[in-house]
Parts: C-alpha cells; structure tokens; sequence
C-alpha cells in the first residue's frame, strides 16, 4: 500500500494548488449538493473492480436524483494506470454526461481485469469501437489535482471513498467490505429513491 503512495507521488506530481488546462480540465465530478462522494480507485486493483461493479447501480441512482456530487479520482497504484486515466479523462472531455462516464469506468474496469490492453493506440480505438468518444486533452493538470486529493485526504489504500457534507462531516470507507456493508447502506438511508 506504501509502495502505491509513493508511486502516486512519482506518478503524478504537482504542487497542492489545483491546476487548470486551457481546455477547462478538472477532476471528473457530476450532480450538485453540499453532500459529495469521492471514489478513489485504481483500475488494476481487484478490490476496486468489486467496488466500482457494486457502486455503479448506487451511483446511478444518486447522480439521477441530482442532489449529491459524485468525484471520481484514479490512483496510479498499477505502471498502466496513468494509461487508463488519460483515456477516461479523454472520454470526459468528449461526453460530459454521466451515464458516458459511467460507461466509460465500466469498459475501462472491466479490460484492465483482463490485462489485456496495454497500448494506447489499441486502448483508443477499443473505446471507440464501443462508442465512446474520445477527445485528447493533457491530462497532467488533473493527475496534479488528483495527487492533491490523494494527499488531503490522506488516501494510503484502494479502494477508499469518502462522505463528506461540505466541512461539517467527513467520513472514509477504506476498502471493499466497508464499501459493501457501510457505505452502500448508509447512501441508500441518505438518499432514498425517490417515488414517482
């Protein structure tokens, strides 16, 4: 676990001080609220494969009620991570909308637990051949907003996700079973699907 924080720092390094591209690149974030849920993952990590598999039904759910932010945050515990992350930045930058970037994380999960693919041309025209469009953009101003992230919330572990409720109320679920058995119950107590 050290071993993939000192990567990260390697990896994608950078001051604290969130920078932006010209292109407008942030971190990846969707819905609105006080209440914000940011996923830390790495996508050739076993665990996080599970945790991103049982999240994507809840995030679903959540970004489609509106009220809470959904920030994604990949961390470089894997030498083809920073490969995968260009890609979903990429797709962020072509399709803004959610169920894309849903799909996207989907697609990229699912080919890094085969290891399959781990060139960038093959990478991009896999994505595309799935209709994933794909726009390039420098991804190091947001790696830098990454590491600064992985850095204030003190992130030594994946897959991890923390709770928080603007500055009154931050709470981190630090691997799968916390994922499965607190934070999944503890979403759908916060935000009950909405009866229509």
């Amino acid at each position: 676990m050290m071993i993939g924080y000192l990567f990260v720092c390697v990896s994608f390094t950078g001051s604290a001080t969130p920078a932006y591209a010209a292109d407008g690149a942030n971190v990846p974030s969707y819905g609105q609220g006080a209440w914000e849920l940011i996923i830390f993952t790495d996508y050739f990590c076993p665990p996080c494969q599970s945790a991103e598999k049982d999240l994507e039904p809840e995030l679903e759910r959540l970004l489609a009620r509106g009220d809470i932010k959904i920030t994604f945050v990949d961390l470089p515990g894997h030498r083809e991570t920073a490969l995968y992350a260009k890609y979903f930045l990429a797709a962020v930058a072509a399709n803004k909308g959610y169920q894309n970037i849903l799909k996207t994380r989907n697609i990229l999960f699912s080919l890094a637990a085969q290891k399959k693919i781990d060139q960038e041309n093959v990478l991009a025209a896999y994505l595309q051949s799935k209709n994933i469009a794909l726009r390039v953009i420098d991804p190091k101003p947001v790696f830098k907003q990454w590491s600064a992230m992985i850095k204030q919330f003190e992130i030594d572990q994946t897959p991890t996700c923390v709770l928080r409720f603007s500055s009154a109320y931050t709470r981190k679920f630090a691997d799968l079973e916390h994922i499965r058995t607190e934070l999944i119950p503890d979403l759908r107590k916060r935000f009950p699907a909405i009866k229509k």
